[in-house]
């Protein structure tokens, strides 16, 4: 009898347990579709709120595997991920770091040792330069615009063919837009012809997975920065470890999430929902 008690207080103790709220165990709430046409408005208009973002890990940056390894000012390693990543797209440059100062914007390799104390509080910044206006105004909206490391801020902008050493704003999307697909294009225009880049995963709705995943080749991305690990002091990592340290991942404030992965060139290309897309099969799990 006293088995029995037993056994009918471990299932009425499961029984409330499973009646819980789910917001209490679960990631979070029920996932908000895309398609919810009047949420995407209100989000567009005034972000969205903290109860109805996802539980999305962080990606760790490139540079937390190399702390306290390099010599390299972070300054100049952003640059150098900026030109071996983005920067390798026909028509787009990366300058030099620069700092601000009451006489306009000075390079920091202009500047003599001794000055640089002085300025290193203020905040510096990297110009990447484009031909086209469509690709100008795609990257301002994908690359990551503030970088920030120790006391160090290092601001990114873009600037266009019409008014080189201004500041390009993205274009904003409009009420009622599919979110997904309006991510999907700006990254498509900002990487467009860019040697690592492929395509993209079909969109996913497999929670708490990102709507879709950029593909980039199978390749290494080497460059110096006084790397005391490596014998010629250079970074060696994969192209999707330097794009992910230069491009958002995540987009209206968590409700479009991107993820990036990398692939062998000769993978079989499938048709998207938007035909200026490309996508891949997915045949293994990246």
């Amino acid at each position: 009898m006293k088995d029995f008690y037993v056994q009918l207080a471990v299932l009425l103790a499961l029984f409330g347990f499973c009646c819980l709220d789910s917001n209490l165990w679960a990631c979070g709430p029920k996932r908000i579709q895309e398609q919810d046409l009047s949420l995407q408005e209100a989000l567009l208009g005034q972000g969205v709120d903290q109860d109805l973002q996802y539980c999305f890990p962080q990606r760790g940056s490139l540079m937390s595997r190399y702390r306290g390894d390099h010599l390299s000012p972070i300054w100049w390693i952003i640059q150098s991920e900026l030109v071996h990543s983005i920067g390798q797209a026909p028509g787009v440059s990366v300058g030099d770091p620069e700092v601000l100062l009451p006489q306009g914007r000075v390079r920091l390799k202009d500047l003599a040792p001794t000055m640089m104390d002085r300025y290193k509080n203020l905040p510096l910044s990297i110009e990447v330069h484009t031909s086209t206006r469509e690709r100008a105004s795609a990257l301002a909206f994908v690359l990551k615009p503030v970088f920030e490391v120790g006391n160090v801020v290092l601001n990114v902008w873009v600037s266009g063919p019409d008014h080189l050493g201004i500041p390009i704003l993205p274009t904003p999307a409009l009420p009622r837009v599919d979110l997904v697909t309006f991510v999907q294009q700006n990254l498509q225009f900002a990487l467009q012809d860019n040697p690592f880049f492929l395509g993209f995963t079909p969109k996913m709705n497999s929670h708490p997975s990102p709507n879709f995943f950029i593909l980039f080749n199978r390749e290494e991305i080497q460059f110096f920065a006084d790397n005391l690990k490596d014998a010629y002091r250079n970074i060696n990592a994969v192209a999707e470890d330097v794009f992910a340290d230069v491009l958002n991942l995540q987009y209206f404030n968590g409700l479009v999430r991107v993820g990036v992965s990398t692939i062998e060139r000769s993978f079989k290309k499938v048709q998207s929902d938007d035909p200026t897309i490309g996508s891949f099969a997915m045949a293994q799990r990246w």
